[in-house]
């Protein structure tokens, strides 16, 4: 039983991370899609971690890129791709990993 309620704890404490505050050198990321896959890849972890903040985000769909940044809490949106990408404060921009191999 104690194995169970140790195995609950471990997935309890990796899906909801202690926020960590941010470093003024943290590198700034830029989510290049609004997918399902980027909050358990890149913004849960990026949360714990001191040198890593997600700063922007761009989607196909202005719509859906403001409510994924409004749930995520990331500040800055950016109408086109392009624009994330020509953005000097992101020091890297990174798609997040699809659903499904793409084979």
């Amino acid at each position: 039983m104690a194995s169970v309620i140790g195995f609950v704890q471990r997935i309890w404490d990796i899906s909801r991370p202690i926020e960590t505050p941010k470093s003024a050198d943290a590198v700034r990321i830029g989510l290049l899609g609004a997918s399902t896959t980027a909050p358990l890849s890149l913004i849960t972890p990026a949360k714990s971690h001191p040198g890593v903040v997600i700063a922007a985000v761009a989607a196909r769909d202005f719509k859906k890129a403001e409510a994924f940044a409004k749930k995520h809490n990331i500040a800055k949106i950016h109408r086109s791709y392009q624009n994330l990408i020509d953005d000097p404060s992101n020091r890297r921009n990174l798609q997040p990993p699809p659903k499904r191999p793409p084979f």
